[in-house]
């Protein structure tokens, strides 16, 4: 139904996945040699967007007063919020986690009607996934948002849902396509990836550890710890 263009070239592609290697703390000396074996290539992926409107009944709590003083105050209440275009993966290329790395910052303003002629030049991937499985996987993200929204509501700090039901209207949804530059490669036998967002080139990806860089940081982190103490200690002597 719609589509954000391509903004981010692939030579700019390349380089936000040569920026984002180097900055990965306790990598492999050779994880830079490794990736710059692979290409980028350009590909449409496919998201639902889900509208809804939800009529929600809480029941919450929150601590009141200090030492003895100190109760839980129990709480409950109405409220209706209107969620406008959620984003949810429709194919196993872009995971949840992945889309939050790097399109966390989706506007729906940049969509737009689809046309084929987008496409020339790059892959696009089918909607693989139903919109039954999209609603299924959109609920974890609903509910965190939901339970943020009564925390707000409440407006109280330290507040905690225990409960709420929800009475859910108007669902529409959209099929788009997103653009993603993925880099795919291979880490002693383990396939990994790197993604860049084609709108802003936001970088986020999958990266192996090297075991002795992280066995250094711990010792490290051990010393400074001790000396720490060391000092802590000799301060409050004197």
């Amino acid at each position: 139904m719609a589509l954000i263009p391509f903004r981010v070239d692939g030579s700019f592609a390349e380089k936000s996945v040569t920026d984002w290697t180097r900055r990965r703390i306790a990598a492999p000396s050779d994880l830079d040699e490794v990736i710059a074996k692979g290409r980028v290539a350009g590909l449409y992926v496919p998201f639902w967007t889900f509208d809804s409107k939800e009529a929600i009944e809480y029941w919450a709590s929150y601590k009141t007063g200090s030492g003895k003083n100190k109760r839980t105050k129990r709480v409950s209440g109405n409220m209706t919020i209107h969620f406008d275009d959620l984003l949810v993966p429709a194919s196993q290329h872009v995971t949840p986690l992945i889309r939050d790395g790097i399109l966390h910052d989706f506007q729906p303003g940049y969509l737009r009607p689809y046309k084929a002629g987008y496409l020339a030049g790059f892959a696009a991937e089918r909607h693989h996934w139903t919109v039954a499985k999209g609603l299924s996987m959109n609920a974890q993200d609903k509910d965190l948002l939901i339970r943020n929204r009564i925390k707000k509501h409440v407006g109280k700090s330290g507040t905690r849902v225990d409960r709420y039901r929800t009475d859910t209207t108007g669902i529409h949804y959209r099929r788009i396509l997103l653009p993603v530059w993925i880099l795919h490669y291979s880490y002693q036998g383990t396939a990994k990836k790197v993604v860049v967002s084609g709108i802003d080139g936001r970088t986020f990806g999958e990266r192996p550890f090297s075991p002795w860089k992280l066995a250094g940081y711990s010792a490290i982190l051990t010393i400074l710890t001790m000396a720490l103490g060391l000092v802590w200690g000799a301060t409050g002597i004197l």
